[in-house]
């Protein structure tokens, strides 16, 4: 899960340096996307929360991690500031999945012991913020902004597979 979470900082961090960077966007370009995304996730959290009723969370978290990778590759491709404002709408229906749905898949872990899957949401964050660094150092240094982004392509894809494996081991409660 860390994984997951880690990305969104991961690729909060690296979408305004390849805006400015590489597209020659402008400081309010950042603002005006940063906003954009945050407007759109409100709804988009509200549109997996009642996907619950028909969808298992771990198919809620592959979907929104998939999406936020398909934003972050194709973030690598942009070549103009207006192709940063249409990637919003993924990127938020992505990092909606990915930031309202780990609380709920940690409760679920223990459905006998309440409090205690809320208790892992701090350990979570702990762990993503590591993964970020580690991977935005790395990156940035070694593979410029856009092999950074694709470093957080990896970061979600090995995510949702760790996920699936960990939940095809987890031994079923009657």
């Amino acid at each position: 899960m860390a994984l997951l979470t880690g990305t969104i900082r991961l690729a909060s961090t690296v979408w305004p340096l390849i805006l400015i960077s590489d597209l020659g966007g402008k400081t309010g370009d950042v603002g005006i996307v940063a906003g954009l995304i945050a407007l759109f996730e409100i709804p988009f959290m509200l549109i997996w929360a009642s996907l619950l009723k028909r969808l298992n969370i771990l198919v809620i978290l592959a979907i929104g991690g998939l999406l936020y990778a398909a934003f972050m590759a194709t973030l690598t491709l942009a070549t103009s500031p207006w192709q940063l404002y249409a990637l919003t709408i993924p990127a938020a229906a992505g990092a909606a999945a990915l930031l309202s749905m780990p609380l709920t898949y940690f409760q679920d872990l223990f459905p006998g012991r309440p409090g205690l899957g809320t208790s892992f949401n701090p350990i979570n964050s702990f762990l993503g913020n590591g993964l970020t660094a580690i991977v935005f150092g790395t990156g940035a240094h070694l593979f410029g902004y856009s092999g950074t982004a694709w470093l957080g392509v990896a970061m979600v894809l090995a995510g949702i597979f760790g996920l699936v494996f960990l939940e095809k081991r987890r031994p079923t409660v009657a």
